[in-house]
């Protein structure tokens, strides 16, 4: 099976994407096809850290005033700048390799492992005080995660026309066939033929909370029409399969903020993005 390895990035996090490259020449193996994808702007900027690592580079013409909004667009368009691979892998920037891995750890009887939380279940438990006051708790003192998540099935309903039963975006790598991308484009197309899937996600909302999500949008497509080509993983009745294979940090926090990692990194003293590079060899 053909596999591809992308990271969508920008200058913002060069430095946590030059640690994410070594902990991919460190500890990755087995992928066909290994990808950045940046603006073109900041091509030169990155073709060191690239040709060092041995990751193909390309460039695109960022959306002005749209960034965030063009980095889900170029992910939704990964098949068609991938055409040899069948599967495709995508991390951040401020994502690191902590233990040797290959695509097969993804891949389980050739099918890809999809971990998935029923949205329902966010729904669930005790609303903080503070988070109360406020729309789905994340502009008060305390920050509901669940909530938080449950917020992204909005932007999945509205862009597919559907009601999206499961979320798909648990940690780094996000995994799926390269026939999802197409599809996604063609539903949100025909849902809203004036303007088409690009037009769509250009004049979504750009800031957090943004109106497009382009992972569980891709994770909804998925169930609904590649149902076959994935071995879903409830996470609400098991716990995630791939503890410490890959593990994510926060970039807009820094290198020294306190980050909590939970199960991903079981050793308390480890707190911050520095402290996790250092141990694992990578600054």
């Amino acid at each position: 099976m053909n596999t591809a390895l992308l990271w969508n990035t920008y200058r913002n996090d060069l430095e946590w994407f030059r640690i994410s490259a070594r902990s991919f020449t460190k500890f990755a193996r087995g992928w066909d096809t290994v990808r950045c994808i940046i603006p073109n702007a900041d091509v030169d900027l990155f073709r060191p850290i690239c040709e060092e690592h041995r990751i193909e580079l390309q460039g695109g013409d960022e959306w002005p005033g749209r960034g965030f909004n063009w980095h889900q667009h170029m992910t939704c368009h990964a098949d068609e700048f991938l055409p040899g691979a069948e599967v495709i892998f995508h991390i951040d920037g401020d994502t690191v390799f902590a233990q040797e891995c290959s695509p097969a750890d993804w891949l389980p009887d050739g099918k890809i492992l999809q971990p998935f939380t029923e949205y329902r279940h966010f729904l669930q438990g005790p609303v903080p005080l503070d988070a109360e006051k406020t729309f789905m708790g994340f502009t008060g003192k305390t920050f509901d995660m669940n909530r938080n998540q449950y917020m992204w099935k909005f932007a999945v309903d509205y862009a597919l026309g559907w009601s999206a039963e499961r979320e798909c975006m648990p940690w780094m790598p996000m995994v799926n066939h390269r026939d999802v991308y197409a599809k996604t484009r063609e539903v949100i197309s025909t849902r809203f033929p004036d303007q088409g899937f690009d037009g769509y996600v250009h004049e979504c909302r750009n800031e957090f909370p943004q109106s497009f999500c382009e992972f569980n949008t891709l994770g909804a497509v998925a169930h609904k029409f590649f149902e076959d080509k994935y071995e879903w993983y409830d996470l609400f009745e098991r716990p995630y399969p791939f503890y410490g294979k890959v593990i994510q940090s926060w970039s807009p926090g820094g290198m020294e903020k306190e980050h909590n990692y939970g199960p991903q990194v079981p050793t308390p003293e480890i707190n911050c993005p520095r402290k996790l590079f250092q141990h694992l060899g990578l600054m």
